[in-house]
Protein backbone atom coordinates (compact mmCIF):
# COMPACT_ATOMS: atom_id res chain seq x y z
CA UNK A 1 0.00 0.00 0.00
CA UNK A 2 1.01 3.60 -0.60
CA UNK A 3 2.01 5.99 2.42
CA UNK A 4 -0.74 8.48 2.85
CA UNK A 5 0.00 11.81 0.93
CA UNK A 6 -0.94 15.51 2.10
CA UNK A 7 -3.60 15.61 -1.00
CA UNK A 8 -5.56 12.45 -0.26
CA UNK A 9 -7.91 14.24 1.90
CA UNK A 10 -7.55 14.23 5.58
CA UNK A 11 -9.89 13.11 8.56
CA UNK A 12 -12.47 16.09 7.41
CA UNK A 13 -13.44 13.76 4.02
CA UNK A 14 -14.15 10.61 6.18
CA UNK A 15 -16.07 12.41 9.33
CA UNK A 16 -18.11 14.13 6.40
CA UNK A 17 -18.77 10.91 4.40
CA UNK A 18 -20.07 9.38 7.59
CA UNK A 19 -22.33 12.28 8.37
CA UNK A 20 -23.33 11.85 4.96
CA UNK A 21 -24.61 8.32 6.05
CA UNK A 22 -25.98 9.30 9.15
CA UNK A 23 -27.93 11.95 7.68
CA UNK A 24 -28.91 9.30 4.75
CA UNK A 25 -30.30 6.76 7.32
CA UNK A 26 -32.04 9.75 9.39
CA UNK A 27 -33.67 10.78 5.78
CA UNK A 28 -34.44 7.43 5.33
CA UNK A 29 -36.27 6.34 8.13
CA UNK A 30 -38.48 9.75 8.27
CA UNK A 31 -39.21 10.33 4.93
CA UNK A 32 -38.88 7.23 3.11
CA UNK A 33 -40.49 4.86 6.30
CA UNK A 34 -37.81 2.84 5.85
CA UNK A 35 -37.88 0.69 8.50
CA UNK A 36 -35.18 0.00 10.72
CA UNK A 37 -32.79 2.29 8.51
CA UNK A 38 -32.15 3.48 11.71
CA UNK A 39 -29.90 1.38 12.96
CA UNK A 40 -27.60 2.36 10.92
CA UNK A 41 -26.92 5.06 12.62
CA UNK A 42 -25.40 3.21 15.77
CA UNK A 43 -22.02 2.20 13.54
CA UNK A 44 -21.87 5.31 12.23
CA UNK A 45 -22.09 7.36 15.38
CA UNK A 46 -19.33 4.85 16.80
CA UNK A 47 -17.11 5.41 13.48
CA UNK A 48 -17.38 9.43 13.90
CA UNK A 49 -16.69 9.18 17.67
CA UNK A 50 -13.02 7.14 16.79
CA UNK A 51 -12.63 8.80 13.74
CA UNK A 52 -12.24 12.21 15.48
CA UNK A 53 -9.42 10.09 17.89
CA UNK A 54 -6.12 9.94 17.87
CA UNK A 55 -6.33 6.31 16.70
CA UNK A 56 -6.79 7.57 13.07
CA UNK A 57 -4.24 9.48 11.88
CA UNK A 58 -3.54 11.52 8.99
CA UNK A 59 -0.67 13.02 7.01
CA UNK A 60 0.41 16.39 8.50
CA UNK A 61 -0.95 19.66 6.30
CA UNK A 62 -4.43 18.25 5.65
CA UNK A 63 -7.16 19.76 7.40
CA UNK A 64 -8.04 18.57 10.65
CA UNK A 65 -4.78 16.38 10.93
CA UNK A 66 -4.74 16.48 14.54
CA UNK A 67 -7.16 14.52 16.60
CA UNK A 68 -10.59 16.41 17.79
CA UNK A 69 -10.55 13.76 20.47
CA UNK A 70 -7.70 12.48 22.90
CA UNK A 71 -7.49 9.30 23.93
CA UNK A 72 -9.38 9.16 27.70
CA UNK A 73 -12.38 11.64 25.20
CA UNK A 74 -13.45 8.45 22.94
CA UNK A 75 -14.55 6.09 25.48
CA UNK A 76 -15.98 8.89 27.34
CA UNK A 77 -17.90 10.07 24.73
CA UNK A 78 -19.03 6.43 23.98
CA UNK A 79 -20.28 5.96 27.02
CA UNK A 80 -22.06 9.49 27.68
CA UNK A 81 -23.89 8.64 24.51
CA UNK A 82 -25.11 5.33 25.89
CA UNK A 83 -26.66 7.33 28.87
CA UNK A 84 -27.87 9.61 26.56
CA UNK A 85 -29.62 7.01 24.41
CA UNK A 86 -30.87 5.38 27.82
CA UNK A 87 -32.08 8.45 29.47
CA UNK A 88 -34.29 9.02 26.13
CA UNK A 89 -35.98 5.92 26.93
CA UNK A 90 -36.87 6.25 30.28
CA UNK A 91 -38.48 9.84 28.70
CA UNK A 92 -39.74 8.30 25.23
CA UNK A 93 -42.12 5.40 24.82
CA UNK A 94 -41.43 3.89 21.45
CA UNK A 95 -44.23 1.96 19.50
CA UNK A 96 -44.91 -1.84 20.27
CA UNK A 97 -44.06 -4.25 17.53
CA UNK A 98 -41.84 -2.27 15.29
CA UNK A 99 -38.06 -2.55 14.36
CA UNK A 100 -37.49 0.72 16.08
CA UNK A 101 -38.95 -0.32 19.50
CA UNK A 102 -35.54 -1.91 20.17
CA UNK A 103 -33.13 0.93 18.58
CA UNK A 104 -32.51 2.59 21.60
CA UNK A 105 -31.39 -0.90 23.37
CA UNK A 106 -28.81 -1.72 20.47
CA UNK A 107 -27.39 1.95 20.42
CA UNK A 108 -26.84 1.90 24.22
CA UNK A 109 -25.27 -1.59 24.46
CA UNK A 110 -23.02 -1.12 21.02
CA UNK A 111 -22.07 2.80 22.51
CA UNK A 112 -21.31 1.39 26.08
CA UNK A 113 -19.26 -1.94 24.23
CA UNK A 114 -17.42 0.59 22.33
CA UNK A 115 -16.64 3.02 24.81
CA UNK A 116 -15.59 -0.20 26.91
CA UNK A 117 -13.13 -1.72 24.11
CA UNK A 118 -12.05 1.82 23.43
CA UNK A 119 -11.05 1.91 27.11
CA UNK A 120 -8.64 -0.97 26.94
CA UNK A 121 -5.07 -0.15 27.44
CA UNK A 122 -5.95 3.36 27.62
CA UNK A 123 -7.95 4.40 30.93
CA UNK A 124 -8.37 2.03 33.49
CA UNK A 125 -10.80 5.22 34.98
CA UNK A 126 -12.84 4.88 32.02
CA UNK A 127 -12.92 1.02 32.26
CA UNK A 128 -14.54 0.59 35.23
CA UNK A 129 -16.98 3.93 34.30
CA UNK A 130 -17.41 1.48 31.25
CA UNK A 131 -19.00 -1.57 33.66
CA UNK A 132 -21.00 0.81 35.46
CA UNK A 133 -22.78 2.49 32.43
CA UNK A 134 -23.79 -1.59 31.36
CA UNK A 135 -25.23 -2.06 34.39
CA UNK A 136 -27.06 0.74 34.40
CA UNK A 137 -28.69 0.16 30.44
CA UNK A 138 -28.71 -3.75 31.68
CA UNK A 139 -31.08 -2.40 34.57
CA UNK A 140 -32.70 0.45 33.10
CA UNK A 141 -34.22 -2.46 30.70
CA UNK A 142 -34.88 -5.13 32.36
CA UNK A 143 -37.19 -3.00 34.27
CA UNK A 144 -38.41 -0.81 30.93
CA UNK A 145 -38.86 -4.24 28.85
CA UNK A 146 -40.10 -6.31 31.11
CA UNK A 147 -36.37 -8.92 31.13
CA UNK A 148 -35.48 -9.97 34.16
CA UNK A 149 -32.68 -11.49 32.70
CA UNK A 150 -30.47 -8.83 32.52
CA UNK A 151 -30.38 -8.76 35.94
CA UNK A 152 -27.61 -11.15 36.27
CA UNK A 153 -25.37 -9.20 34.06
CA UNK A 154 -26.21 -5.82 35.22
CA UNK A 155 -25.07 -7.07 38.86
CA UNK A 156 -21.88 -8.37 37.99
CA UNK A 157 -21.06 -5.50 35.78
CA UNK A 158 -21.68 -3.02 38.49
CA UNK A 159 -19.75 -5.07 41.01
CA UNK A 160 -16.42 -5.42 38.64
CA UNK A 161 -16.43 -1.42 36.91
CA UNK A 162 -16.66 -0.29 40.78
CA UNK A 163 -13.80 -2.35 41.61
CA UNK A 164 -12.04 -1.14 38.73
CA UNK A 165 -13.27 2.28 39.17
CA UNK A 166 -12.23 2.44 42.83
CA UNK A 167 -8.49 1.11 41.82
CA UNK A 168 -8.20 4.01 39.42
CA UNK A 169 -9.40 6.61 41.10
CA UNK A 170 -7.15 5.79 44.14
CA UNK A 171 -4.14 4.92 42.67
CA UNK A 172 -4.37 8.62 40.76
CA UNK A 173 -5.53 10.19 44.07
CA UNK A 174 -1.75 9.15 45.27
CA UNK A 175 -3.85 8.94 49.02
CA UNK A 176 -2.63 5.08 49.43
CA UNK A 177 0.85 5.94 50.64
CA UNK A 178 -1.06 7.53 53.44
CA UNK A 179 -2.08 3.81 54.78
CA UNK A 180 0.76 1.32 53.84
CA UNK A 181 1.54 -0.96 50.66
CA UNK A 182 -0.68 -3.73 52.41
CA UNK A 183 -3.88 -1.21 52.52
CA UNK A 184 -2.84 -0.07 48.85
CA UNK A 185 -4.16 -3.71 47.69
CA UNK A 186 -6.95 -3.82 49.85
CA UNK A 187 -8.64 -0.20 49.79
CA UNK A 188 -9.95 -0.95 46.02
CA UNK A 189 -11.45 -4.34 47.32
CA UNK A 190 -13.42 -2.47 50.40
CA UNK A 191 -14.47 0.35 48.26
CA UNK A 192 -15.72 -0.57 45.26
CA UNK A 193 -16.04 -4.02 45.22
CA UNK A 194 -17.78 -4.65 48.85
CA UNK A 195 -19.55 -0.77 48.25
CA UNK A 196 -20.84 -2.51 45.45
CA UNK A 197 -21.71 -4.95 47.11
CA UNK A 198 -23.79 -3.45 49.92
CA UNK A 199 -25.57 -0.99 47.48
CA UNK A 200 -26.94 -4.01 45.59
CA UNK A 201 -28.09 -5.62 48.61
CA UNK A 202 -29.80 -2.72 49.65
CA UNK A 203 -31.75 -2.06 46.70
CA UNK A 204 -32.79 -6.29 47.12
CA UNK A 205 -34.42 -5.09 49.86
CA UNK A 206 -35.57 -2.12 48.92
CA UNK A 207 -39.28 -1.20 47.49
CA UNK A 208 -38.42 -0.40 44.17
CA UNK A 209 -41.41 -2.28 42.37
CA UNK A 210 -40.29 -5.68 40.55
CA UNK A 211 -37.20 -6.12 42.51
CA UNK A 212 -37.95 -7.97 45.51
CA UNK A 213 -41.27 -9.68 44.23
CA UNK A 214 -39.34 -11.15 41.59
CA UNK A 215 -37.37 -14.27 42.45
CA UNK A 216 -34.32 -13.80 39.35
CA UNK A 217 -34.06 -9.92 40.40
CA UNK A 218 -33.56 -10.26 44.01
CA UNK A 219 -31.44 -13.78 43.49
CA UNK A 220 -29.16 -12.09 41.02
CA UNK A 221 -28.54 -9.24 43.71
CA UNK A 222 -28.44 -11.47 46.87
CA UNK A 223 -25.49 -13.57 44.62
CA UNK A 224 -23.63 -10.90 43.31
CA UNK A 225 -23.82 -8.70 46.76
CA UNK A 226 -22.39 -11.97 48.68
CA UNK A 227 -19.96 -13.12 46.00
CA UNK A 228 -18.55 -9.46 46.37
CA UNK A 229 -18.24 -9.27 49.95
CA UNK A 230 -16.63 -12.99 49.86
CA UNK A 231 -14.21 -11.57 47.52
CA UNK A 232 -13.35 -8.36 49.23
CA UNK A 233 -12.78 -10.93 52.56
CA UNK A 234 -10.46 -13.00 50.49
CA UNK A 235 -8.32 -9.96 50.06
CA UNK A 236 -8.26 -8.37 53.50
CA UNK A 237 -7.04 -11.87 54.80
CA UNK A 238 -4.27 -11.83 52.58
CA UNK A 239 -2.56 -9.19 54.71
CA UNK A 240 -1.87 -9.04 58.15
CA UNK A 241 -2.68 -5.83 58.40
CA UNK A 242 -6.48 -5.69 56.89
CA UNK A 243 -7.23 -9.59 57.83
CA UNK A 244 -9.35 -7.55 60.75
CA UNK A 245 -11.57 -5.61 57.77
CA UNK A 246 -11.56 -9.30 55.99
CA UNK A 247 -12.82 -10.93 58.68
CA UNK A 248 -15.94 -8.46 59.00
CA UNK A 249 -16.49 -9.10 55.57
CA UNK A 250 -16.79 -12.55 55.30
CA UNK A 251 -19.06 -12.39 58.59
CA UNK A 252 -21.23 -10.16 55.90
CA UNK A 253 -21.21 -12.50 52.97
CA UNK A 254 -22.00 -15.51 55.60
CA UNK A 255 -24.92 -13.16 56.51
CA UNK A 256 -26.43 -12.87 53.29
CA UNK A 257 -26.02 -16.49 52.80
CA UNK A 258 -28.00 -17.27 56.02
CA UNK A 259 -30.70 -14.43 54.97
CA UNK A 260 -31.05 -15.83 51.30
CA UNK A 261 -30.97 -19.73 51.89
CA UNK A 262 -34.32 -21.64 52.35
CA UNK A 263 -34.93 -22.07 56.27
CA UNK A 264 -34.64 -25.50 56.21
CA UNK A 265 -31.09 -25.51 56.07
CA UNK A 266 -30.58 -21.93 57.22
CA UNK A 267 -28.97 -23.13 60.53
CA UNK A 268 -26.43 -26.15 58.69
CA UNK A 269 -25.16 -22.27 56.62
CA UNK A 270 -25.19 -20.86 59.75
CA UNK A 271 -22.86 -23.05 61.28
CA UNK A 272 -20.41 -23.32 58.22
CA UNK A 273 -20.30 -19.78 58.62
CA UNK A 274 -19.28 -19.56 62.30
CA UNK A 275 -16.61 -22.00 61.54
CA UNK A 276 -15.31 -20.29 58.68
CA UNK A 277 -15.45 -16.45 60.05
CA UNK A 278 -13.92 -18.36 63.46
CA UNK A 279 -10.73 -19.35 61.16
CA UNK A 280 -10.72 -16.00 59.82
CA UNK A 281 -10.70 -14.29 63.00
CA UNK A 282 -7.75 -16.89 64.24
CA UNK A 283 -5.95 -15.89 61.02
CA UNK A 284 -6.22 -12.08 61.87
CA UNK A 285 -5.86 -12.26 65.55
CA UNK A 286 -3.35 -15.14 65.95
CA UNK A 287 -1.30 -15.82 62.57
CA UNK A 288 -0.04 -12.15 61.96
CA UNK A 289 3.37 -10.15 61.87
CA UNK A 290 4.99 -13.82 61.90
CA UNK A 291 3.71 -15.20 64.99
CA UNK A 292 3.06 -18.53 65.66
CA UNK A 293 0.23 -19.58 68.39
CA UNK A 294 0.13 -22.87 70.45
CA UNK A 295 -1.89 -25.31 68.47
CA UNK A 296 -3.56 -26.21 71.62
CA UNK A 297 -5.37 -23.00 72.00
CA UNK A 298 -6.35 -22.70 68.46
CA UNK A 299 -7.72 -26.62 68.43
CA UNK A 300 -10.13 -25.37 71.94
CA UNK A 301 -11.26 -22.27 70.42
CA UNK A 302 -12.90 -24.55 67.81
CA UNK A 303 -14.32 -26.64 70.44
CA UNK A 304 -15.81 -23.90 72.41
CA UNK A 305 -17.40 -23.11 68.89
CA UNK A 306 -18.91 -26.64 68.56
CA UNK A 307 -20.17 -26.30 72.02
CA UNK A 308 -22.04 -23.49 71.90
CA UNK A 309 -23.72 -25.09 68.53
CA UNK A 310 -24.63 -27.58 70.55
CA UNK A 311 -26.18 -25.61 72.96
CA UNK A 312 -27.86 -23.67 70.28
CA UNK A 313 -29.21 -27.00 68.78
CA UNK A 314 -30.30 -28.17 72.12
CA UNK A 315 -32.60 -24.88 72.86
CA UNK A 316 -34.26 -25.61 69.82
CA UNK A 317 -35.18 -28.97 70.49
CA UNK A 318 -33.00 -30.61 67.93
CA UNK A 319 -31.19 -33.40 70.20
CA UNK A 320 -29.38 -35.57 67.84
CA UNK A 321 -28.28 -32.43 65.65
CA UNK A 322 -27.17 -31.44 69.33
CA UNK A 323 -25.31 -34.52 70.87
CA UNK A 324 -23.49 -34.68 67.23
CA UNK A 325 -22.07 -30.98 67.74
CA UNK A 326 -21.63 -31.92 71.41
CA UNK A 327 -19.85 -34.89 70.28
CA UNK A 328 -17.41 -33.35 68.20
CA UNK A 329 -16.54 -30.68 70.85
CA UNK A 330 -16.06 -32.90 73.80
CA UNK A 331 -13.38 -34.88 70.85
CA UNK A 332 -11.56 -31.88 70.26
CA UNK A 333 -11.65 -30.87 74.39
CA UNK A 334 -10.51 -34.68 74.56
CA UNK A 335 -7.85 -34.65 71.43
CA UNK A 336 -6.09 -31.57 73.18
CA UNK A 337 -6.15 -32.79 76.73
CA UNK A 338 -4.21 -36.00 75.45
CA UNK A 339 -1.86 -34.80 73.66
CA UNK A 340 -1.15 -31.92 76.60
CA UNK A 341 0.55 -35.29 78.62
CA UNK A 342 2.24 -37.18 75.45
CA UNK A 343 5.92 -36.48 75.48
CA UNK A 344 7.06 -34.65 72.40
CA UNK A 345 3.98 -33.78 71.46
CA UNK A 346 2.50 -30.11 69.12
CA UNK A 347 1.29 -29.67 72.69
CA UNK A 348 3.56 -28.43 75.66
CA UNK A 349 1.07 -29.31 77.98
CA UNK A 350 1.27 -26.04 80.16
CA UNK A 351 -0.50 -25.97 83.62
CA UNK A 352 -2.82 -23.44 82.24
CA UNK A 353 -4.04 -26.44 79.27
CA UNK A 354 -4.33 -29.02 81.96
CA UNK A 355 -6.40 -26.31 84.12
CA UNK A 356 -8.66 -25.53 80.85
CA UNK A 357 -8.73 -29.51 80.10
CA UNK A 358 -9.77 -29.93 83.66
CA UNK A 359 -12.73 -26.99 83.53
CA UNK A 360 -13.93 -28.51 80.31
CA UNK A 361 -14.43 -32.02 81.78
CA UNK A 362 -16.31 -30.57 84.30
CA UNK A 363 -18.54 -28.55 82.09
CA UNK A 364 -19.41 -31.34 80.29
CA UNK A 365 -20.72 -33.28 83.28
CA UNK A 366 -22.70 -30.51 84.25
CA UNK A 367 -24.26 -29.74 80.45
CA UNK A 368 -24.94 -33.65 80.70
CA UNK A 369 -27.42 -33.52 83.45
CA UNK A 370 -28.93 -30.29 82.59
CA UNK A 371 -29.58 -31.90 79.24
CA UNK A 372 -30.18 -35.37 80.83
CA UNK A 373 -27.65 -36.91 77.91
CA UNK A 374 -26.04 -39.96 80.32
CA UNK A 375 -23.47 -40.18 77.29
CA UNK A 376 -21.34 -36.58 78.16
CA UNK A 377 -21.85 -36.83 82.04
CA UNK A 378 -20.24 -40.41 81.93
CA UNK A 379 -17.24 -38.40 79.51
CA UNK A 380 -16.84 -35.86 81.62
CA UNK A 381 -16.58 -37.70 84.15
CA UNK A 382 -13.54 -39.73 83.06
CA UNK A 383 -11.88 -36.81 82.10
CA UNK A 384 -12.70 -34.93 85.30
CA UNK A 385 -10.85 -38.00 87.05
CA UNK A 386 -7.79 -38.68 84.72
CA UNK A 387 -7.40 -35.05 84.81
CA UNK A 388 -7.07 -35.25 88.62
CA UNK A 389 -5.28 -38.38 88.56
CA UNK A 390 -2.60 -37.03 85.84
CA UNK A 391 -1.97 -33.65 88.11
CA UNK A 392 -1.36 -35.86 91.34
CA UNK A 393 1.02 -38.16 89.19
CA UNK A 394 3.77 -36.77 91.44
CA UNK A 395 1.62 -37.31 95.12
CA UNK A 396 1.69 -41.20 95.38
CA UNK A 397 -0.64 -40.84 98.86
CA UNK A 398 -3.20 -38.48 96.89
CA UNK A 399 -3.18 -40.42 94.54
CA UNK A 400 -4.07 -43.89 96.32
CA UNK A 401 -6.72 -41.93 98.03
CA UNK A 402 -8.65 -41.06 95.11
CA UNK A 403 -7.78 -44.26 93.57
CA UNK A 404 -9.64 -45.84 97.10
CA UNK A 405 -12.56 -42.79 96.98
CA UNK A 406 -13.30 -43.82 93.41
CA UNK A 407 -13.17 -47.61 94.47
CA UNK A 408 -15.47 -46.94 97.37
CA UNK A 409 -18.01 -45.33 95.35
CA UNK A 410 -17.74 -48.03 92.51
CA UNK A 411 -18.92 -50.44 95.39
CA UNK A 412 -21.26 -48.14 96.56
CA UNK A 413 -23.37 -47.52 93.48
CA UNK A 414 -23.07 -51.59 92.70
CA UNK A 415 -24.67 -52.36 95.77
CA UNK A 416 -27.53 -50.11 95.61
CA UNK A 417 -28.43 -51.29 91.97
CA UNK A 418 -28.21 -54.88 93.41
CA UNK A 419 -31.15 -56.33 94.71
CA UNK A 420 -31.35 -57.79 97.81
Amino acid sequence: MSQPEAHDGGRWVLLLELAVLLVSAVVAHRIFTARGAVYFTIPASIAVVVAAGPEVSFPPGTWLAEPLLGHTAVPLVLLAMSLVVTCARLLVQPGSGVPEHWFWLAASLAFGGAGGVASVDVSDTAMGMAGLVLAVVCFVASHVEGMPGFYPLASAASLVGATVLAASVLDDARLLWLSGAQWEDFLPWLLGCAGSAAVLYAVRWSRIPGVGSHPVRKLSLAVTAGGGFALAAAAGLLHDDTAVAGTCLLGAAVAVAFLEVPRAIRFAVAELGAVLVLAAAQRSLLFVHGARPELFWVVQWFAVLGAVLAGVRYYVGDKLEGRIRGGIASGLLSFGGLLSIVPGSLFPGTVPQQLWVLVGFAVLVLAGLVLAERMFVWWGAVGVALSVMWALRSYAFAMLAVIALALIVLAVWRLNRTAP
